[in-house]
């Protein structure tokens, strides 16, 4: 039997999950798995059976022959990871509404600690969609952590990928191999910087990051290490391999 228009009204939760399960059809740094929830195991496989009947964008999708610990079914749907996912994922509400009928769809993603609206201006800081790029969610914690603590840093752009971090002004770049980050008092006694030498005459790529991050950053050569230490909240990002960045912002 075909579907209708509303024929799934009130029978699929505007409750949606992103990336928190793994895909069958390849890695995570290459698909988002979306799961949507119903109470009864035959709505899900209804919209299983349309989306894949019909001509939607995603590469695969399996309902799950079993509730969860709370009782629900699931419906895995898997889309390419690439920068058109919000558009594409955006369209795919969008032809299920004529279903479900609209909903107050609540999304959780991975990386987020809590649900989301889907039309949250801040939902998709919380999903990777450039391909291989995908990360867990300590890492992508520790990342957001520093781009908050330097957000009142006198340089124009901080961009964080592969464990490294890259600092523009509006003519230098410089960028840094990430070693630790947090409370300078738990950093510094992990890394014994108390008994590191400062060089007082610093690098050039080191001297300039110093002016790059305005007066509420301290910018220390250790030698093995590079401290860069707040003024304000007492956090310290630890780095190494300082150098200049040339032609990234050109």
């Amino acid at each position: 039997m075909s579907l209708t228009f509303e024929d799934l009204k009130n029978t699929i939760l505007p409750f949606i999950s992103i990336d928190e399960f793994e895909p069958k059809s390849g890695l995570n740094t290459e698909i988002i798995v979306v799961a949507f929830y119903a109470e009864e195991q035959g709505p899900v496989q209804d919209l299983n059976t349309f989306i894949q009947r019909g001509s939607f964008d995603v590469i695969d999708t399996e309902a799950s022959p079993n509730p969860d610990e709370n009782g629900r079914y699931l419906l895995f749907i898997e889309f390419e990871r690439n920068e058109v996912f919000a558009a594409t994922f955006d369209k795919f509400i969008r032809d299920i509404e004529n279903l479900t009928g609209t909903q107050e769809w609540q999304v959780k993603p991975y990386l987020a600690d809590h649900t989301m609206a889907i039309d949250d201006p801040e939902l998709y800081n919380h999903i990777i969609t450039t391909p291989g790029e995908y990360k867990n969610k300590k890492e992508f914690g520790v990342e957001s952590e520093i781009k908050e603590s330097f957000k009142n840093a006198t340089v124009v752009d901080l961009t964080i990928a592969d464990g490294c971090v890259i600092f523009t002004d509006r003519s230098d770049s410089v960028g840094a191999k990430i070693e630790d980050f947090g409370e300078y008092q738990t950093v510094s006694a992990k890394h014994r910087l108390k008994e590191a030498a400062i060089n007082l005459s610093p690098r050039t790529e080191i001297h300039c990051l110093d002016v790059m991050l305005g007066e509420d950053w301290h910018v220390f050569d250790m030698g093995k290490y590079v401290a860069l230490e707040s003024n304000t909240n007492e956090e310290v990002l630890l780095v190494s391999d300082v150098q200049f960045i040339y032609g990234s912002n050109k």
